[in-house]
Parts: structure tokens; C-alpha cells; sequence
């Protein structure tokens, strides 16, 4: 009797005899033994949503996991199957995933087609509301993706002050408010509607009597992210308001077209007592923390906004800001999968072919050949798992830095940004320290700079040194940093024999989809007399490698 034949998933099938999954081109997929497991499990209930629960329990069984361990095998497989827009993954809030068999995609891209060519007979009145519609739908998602629902809550009470001191004429000269504005405005030359920033401007009134503002028009102008403009062309607003009765300084970022809120902090802050203890901050210091917050590329507010809003936007249709906010937010650094590195990756690729005289694209580029030689990042098999056969990268990575230095104007921190990750990767570390130093004489106060630049320059083997920037970075942006930044400061601690900071440090940077993490746990505990808890990290160690 004939075999019938598997049930495909674009194109794709899974193999009981080699427990891999199978490509459109008959080879292998190469996947991760529990990736390929979960791959198996859905594609035989693929009739129906499969729970997490049900998922952990038949691929795991007693062996105790984190929902991180789920979500990376579910990236991984949508990585195999091309389903970035998850057509055929589909994720199911609350409930599950299911995984769409060929027979039925097909099936219902022809119900799709019927449903298009029937409302072709709608009138145009009905179609205009429907695209309406689709396009509320989009606003609202970007407006609510960036704050919790705890941090919204908090807000509430400080947004109904704010909003009558903004729109209702104040009662006296206390209340001193200025409106600092920022063009974010754009679609891409072919017409593909979004909401990103293609180009960023931020004016500053240069009649304000606000002694911030000058501070902040110098703090603003160290990072590339942002350009100063006029009020007329711009729909990105800054808001700082002084009140010099509560002696408290707020600054907000809204996004106008969608009314977002992007940014929210308040300080405290009195311009007439700078130098005075009740002032713990004086306006240098203060506007360098707020344009840290706002423009640091990675993890800005400017950022964190382009890379939510433009997710699911095809990463060869990106805008430049937003693809170098994809080189900046690589989160690879701390060696766990996620989306990033590969939508860089092809963004980059793109801006390259169309525009290989632009510096920062070739030194983000570099950074993904340094990632890749770190952590086989996008590579196939077998250079995902040989590192002999990655060795030839970090020369490639400093190619591309230095093409990007001879192409900038000299003023970019990317550009040694990229030189610095490449210069780490070749283990040169008098390069390293040189293109560090020239990087921070352009913004010394880049949290993002200082914060990578400490750990590159730690684990160098300046420990002390390395710490110290590193520590900076965490004192101007000590919310939104990345939590990987405590990894030199631990070791530096580790070193010293200071063990219960490094213990203390490296929980701050434990994370627990990254191996390190569990690793520097490992070889930490027995200093402490822990020896139960280094044996239980060992294990987990072993568990994620061998998966």
C-alpha cells in the first residue's frame, strides 16, 4: 500500500526518524531537540489550539521550564517556516497556538479572495469606513504598547494636573511651561502606511525662560537620533514643565498623531536653588539624563517607540531610523533568541543595497558579524554549533567598522559603536580602548555607549576601568537599562574576591533564558558555601546546552 503523503507546513514536514523537521528543499532544518518536539506536537493536533500548559506538559514532561523556553522554540519555528506576519503559527491569546496545515491556507486564501472580489460590489462609502477603521485599530495598539497598566494607573492622578496646567491659563508666574517639539511624520516612498520615525527633529523655544533648556538644546545635540527644528513640521512633542511651587520638574514625549504617551518621568528640580541640598540635581545633570531618556539609541524612548510600532512591518520596508533602532536594540548581547538580530540583519542588507555609502548601516553591520562570532546568530548549520568555522567574522566585522569610519563625518558614536564590538570580537583591546575613548568624547553621557563600552572594556581585562563606565551608565538611566550591563561590574567584583557583590550583581543581570546567567551563578555559589544551588545551576546549564 502506498504512503500517504505528511501533512506539510509551508512546504515543511516533520520526520519521526530523524526528529527534525523537513524544508520545502528536502534538507533539514537543523532545529533544537525540543523546538523540533513542539514542532512534532503541534503538527499532529494541528486541528486544533493547543494550550501552553499541554504543550510544557507532553514536550517536558516533569522537567520544570519557563514560558521563555516555549516562546523561544515558537520564534524558532516561525523563523523555519518564513511566518513573520504568523499566518501559519498562529498565536491565540490566553489560550494557545495552532499551526495552519498547507490544505488549509490554501483554502483560505480562496475564501479571502472570494470576500475581496465581493466587496467590490460595496459602496464607496462602506469602503472608506473600513479603511477608517483598520486605521484606528492601528493607532490604538501603538498608543498602549508602551506602558504597563501599573505605570498608566500612576500616571492618572499626575495626568489630571498636568492636563489642567497645560490647557488652562495659569494663575500666576510660578507655573513656567515650554513645548518642545519633534517631526516624526513618515511613510515609505512606496506608500507603505505606518507609524515611524523616519526623521526625528526637536525644537527648543529660544525665547524660554527656562534655564533647563539651553542644558537640554546641548544634551539633545549629542545624539544622532534627534535634530532641532521648528514647530511648524513637527508632531512629536517633548512637554517640560517647571513648577517652582512644588519644586518638581516634568517632562513628557507624546506622540501627536496618535496621542501617545512615549515618555513620563518627574524630578525634582528647582532652577532659583541649582546649587542648594535640596536640588539633587543641577540642570547639566538633568538635562543629560532626560535626553538620555528620550534619544539614547536602544533603549530611548525614541527607540522603544520605532521598534514596537513597526513589528510587524517587513524589515526590507522599514525607514533607516527604524532599522538602525534594530541595530541598537539587539538584545543578542546576552545571548538569548529572540527576533531582532534577524530583522537587523535583513534591514541593514537592504539600506546597503541601496545606499552602500551609509556609515551607520555598515557599523551596525558590524555588530551583527560580532553577535554571529559570539552567538551563531542567524548563522545555519554547522557554523551555529562550530565555532571554528566563525573565525573569519571578527575580521569581517572590522572591515565593516572601518568602512564606516572612513564614510562618517566623524561626529557618529555608532561608528564606534561598531568599531568597539568589532575591535572586542578580535580580542585587540588597545584598538578597543582607543575607538571607546573616541566614542565617548562625542557623548560622554550615552548610558547605551557607557553601559556596552564598561563590559566590552571589562571583560578585556580592565576590569576596574570598565566598571566604572559601566556604573555611570547605570547612574543616568536607571530604569531603562539592559540588564546584561551588570555582567562586568559582577566580574569585576568576581575578581577582587568580593563575592557577595558578585553574586548580588549578577542576580541584576540574570536573565533566565541566557546560559551565562546560569553559568556565573555556577561558579559564583560555591564561593558563598551555596554548593546545592551551584549544582542546580550547573544542571540547568547543562539542560540549555544540550538543548
Amino acid at each position: 500500500m502506498a504512503q500517504s503523503p505528511p501533512v506539510t507546513f509551508a512546504g515543511c514536514y516533520f520526520s519521526s526518524a530523524l526528529n527534525d523537521v523537513i524544508l520545502s528543499d528536502g534538507t533539514r532544518a537543523g532545529l533544537r531537540r525540543q523546538t523540533a518536539n513542539v514542532f512534532h506536537y503541534l503538527a499532529q493536533n494541528c486541528d486544533r489550539v493547543v494550550s501552553r500548559q499541554e504543550l510544557f506538559d507532553n514536550v517536558w514532561g516533569k522537567v520544570s521550564v519557563t514560558d521563555d523556553s516555549l516562546t523561544k522554540c515558537i520564534s524558532e519555528i516561525r523563523g523555519v517556516l518564513s511566518d513573520s506576519e504568523r499566518d501559519l503559527l498562529k498565536t491565540f491569546p490566553k489560550r494557545g497556538y495552532q499551526l495552519i496545515q498547507d490544505e488549509k491556507v490554501e483554502s483560505s486564501r480562496l475564501d479571502n479572495k472570494q470576500s475581496i472580489e465581493g466587496s467590490d460590489a460595496l459602496p464607496d462609502a462602506s469602503k472608506e469606513h473600513n479603511k477608517s477603521a483598520r486605521k484606528s485599530t492601528v493607532s490604538v495598539t501603538v498608543s498602549t504598547s508602551r506602558w504597563p497598566r501599573s505605570v498608566l494607573l500612576a500616571l492618572l492622578p499626575l495626568s489630571a494636573v498636568l492636563a489642567y496646567l497645560f490647557w488652562s491659563p495659569p494663575d500666576n508666574d510660578e507655573v513656567d511651561q515650554t513645548n518642545i517639539s519633534a517631526n516624526t511624520s513618515g511613510t515609505q516612498s512606496d506608500g507603505f502606511p505606518h507609524l515611524v520615525l523616519k526623521e526625528t527633529f526637536v525644537p527648543l523655544s529660544a525665547d524660554s525662560k527656562n534655564t533647563l533648556l539651553p542644558e537640554l538644546r546641548v544634551a539633545l545635540g549629542r545624539y544622532r537620533t534627534v535634530k532641532l527644528a521648528d514647530d511648524d513640521i513637527s508632531d512629536l512633542e517633548l512637554r517640560i514643565q517647571t513648577q517652582l511651587v512644588t519644586g518638581r520638574l516634568t517632562a513628557e514625549l507624546i506622540h501627536r498623531e496618535t496621542d501617545s504617551l512615549l515618555y513620563a518621568e518627574s524630578y525634582k528640580y528647582d532652577p532659583t536653588a541649582e546649587d542648594s541640598s535640596d536640588n539633587p540635581e543641577n540642570a547639566v545633570q538633568l538635562a543629560n539624563r532626560i535626553a538620555a531618556a528620550i534619544a539614547a539609541p536602544g533603549i530611548g524612548a525614541i527607540d522603544t517607540y520605532l521598534l514596537e510600532s513597526t513589528k510587524n512591518i517587513k524589515p526590507e520596508e522599514l525607514s533607516r531610523a527604524a532599522c538602525y533602532a534594530y541595530g541598537f536594540g539587539c538584545s543578542k548581547c546576552s545571548g538569548e533568541e529572540d527576533n531582532i538580530t534577524p530583522r537587523a540583519e535583513a534591514c541593514l542588507a537592504a539600506i546597503l543595497e541601496k545606499d552602500p555609502n551609509d556609515a551607520r548601516a555598515w557599523a551596525l553591520q558590524a555588530t551583527i558579524y560580532a553577535h554571529q562570532y559570539w552567538w551563531a546568530n542567524t548563522l545555519p548549520e554547522p557554523e551555529r554549533s562550530d565555532p571554528s568555522l566563525r573565525t573569519h567574522l571578527p575580521e569581517k566585522a572590522i572591515v565593516a567598522a572601518n568602512k564606516a569610519e572612513a564614510l562618517s563625518d566623524g561626529y557618529d558614536t555608532s561608528v564606534y559603536w561598531g568599531m568597539a564590538e568589532a575591535y572586542f570580537a578580535a580580542c585587540e583591546s588597545d584598538k578597543l580602548k582607543s575607538v571607546i575613548d573616541r566614542g565617548l568624547e562625542i557623548n560622554p553621557y550615552d548610558p547605551n555607549l557607557l553601559g556596552a563600552f564598561g563590559n566590552w572594556l571589562s571583560y578585556s581585562g580592565k576590569w576596574d576601568e570598565g566598571a566604572a563606565l559601566t556604573l555611570k551608565a547605570l547612574d543616568i538611566e536607571s530604569r531603562r537599562y539592559q540588564k546584561w550591563w551588570w555582567m562586568g561590574p559582577a566580574k569585576a567584583s568576581y575578581f577582587k574576591e568580593d563575592f557577595n557583590s558578585a553574586y548580588a550583581y549578577f542576580l541584576k543581570a540574570f536573565n533566565e533564558r541566557n546560559w551565562m546567567s546560569h553559568l556565573q551563578l555556577a561558579y559564583t555559589l560555591p564561593h558563598l558555601g551555596r554548593v546545592e544551588e551551584a549544582r542546580k545551576s550547573v544542571a540547568t546549564l547543562q539542560y540549555m546546552w544540550c538543548f
